[in-house]
């Protein structure tokens, strides 16, 4: 139906994939971002909205790519920074996906979900005490963030770290169903619904 009212609206295209990335429908957005891209390649956003897309569909290799192209397009972009970031990290690249992350904090110092998540690249790298200064500094900024609390509890579990994380994916899905990090952890937890 959208793309019969806005076929050659790239702007009305990107928010409407958005709206499905955000609903959690991957496939989606990826289209509406592809369409949105066709008309108008150089929006960082655009690229962003698909690398996202790309990423939440296993596709870190690809969205990789677009983050490249949106960080060309405006080099101080945030979301761009992080969302590669996030990319390296799922491509098993994480002293890159490090310095991709102290980049979109350098340009954002405040941004939690940059923050939560270097502490889980952090952890893996076994430098736990790096990690809680930076997860407790996410949540300093943004202590009800849903995001950040999935990355929380899904870092204690992956890292048998003591803790309710069992609790922590229970109330970030209270807070927010649709989270897939919170979603994916209590089930691997094999702890019921």
């Amino acid at each position: 139906v959208a793309l019969s009212h806005y076929p050659n609206d790239a702007r009305a295209l990107y928010l409407i994939g958005h709206c499905h990335l955000v609903m959690e429908r991957p496939e989606e957005a990826e289209g509406f971002a592809e369409k949105a891209l066709s008309l108008d390649a150089g929006q960082p956003e655009y690229h962003v909205l698909l690398a996202h897309a790309l990423l939440n569909m296993h596709q870190p290799e690809r969205a990789i790519l677009h983050t490249m192209d949106a960080i060309r397009a405006d080099p101080e972009h945030v979301e761009a920074h992080f969302i590669q970031g996030a990319a390296l990290y799922t491509a098993g690249k994480k002293e890159e996906a490090l310095v991709m992350l102290d980049g979109t904090l350098r340009l954002a110092p405040d941004h939690a979900r940059a923050l939560a998540l270097r502490s889980h690249v952090l952890h893996a790298g076994s430098l736990h005490l790096k990690a809680a200064e930076s997860m407790d500094a996410a949540l300093r900024i943004d202590p009800g963030n849903p995001h950040t609390l999935a990355l929380k509890a899904w870092s204690d579990f992956v890292h048998q770290r003591p803790g309710d994380h069992v609790h922590g994916f229970r109330e970030v899905l209270r807070r927010s169903p649709l989270e897939r990090i919170a979603r994916r952890g209590l089930l691997l937890s094999s702890a019921p619904w």
